[in-house]
């Protein structure tokens, strides 16, 4: 079983997020759940959200990308496809503070696979997504 460390904070509030089993979400991903949910719910996921799970998409491109980081990015993806998990995504305001805990972590895991060409990808799809107005709302 591999899992998710978030590294993000110590506090109690987060440490329900420290140890997510991935094992369980990966069966929820599939690249088609994935579109459907950022073309679904952009407006309540953001432009930086939605550039950040694109980017661990493009990642999981890489071939020299160990199937290790692979697999945790595909829970991180898994988990964030659904809608229903330890806050469910349709609570107003809160509702993705959840996945993007463990979006940061499957970040933080893959960050030296996050080079220009995946940053210069995911910016392309967001903007084929959702219009080039929308990478220049990125930091």
């Amino acid at each position: 079983m591999f899992t998710l460390q978030n590294n993000l904070s110590d506090s109690s509030e987060n440490d329900r997020y420290k140890a997510v089993d991935t094992e369980k979400y990966t069966t929820e991903y599939s690249e088609e759940k994935l579109w459907q949910k950022l073309a679904k719910h952009f407006k309540s996921i953001g432009v930086q959200a939605a550039y950040k799970v694109l980017q661990l998409f493009y990642v999981t491109q890489n071939p020299k990308c160990p199937k290790k980081v692979k697999a945790g990015i595909y829970g991180a993806l898994g988990y964030f496809i659904m809608p229903f998990d330890a806050i469910a995504d349709l609570i107003p305001f809160i509702g993705y503070t959840d996945d993007l805990t463990i979006i940061g972590a499957a970040l933080v895991m893959s960050q030296f696979y996050i080079n220009d060409e995946v940053r210069t990808k995911a910016k392309k799809k967001l903007a084929w997504i959702f219009g080039p107005e929308s990478v220049s709302k990125l930091n």
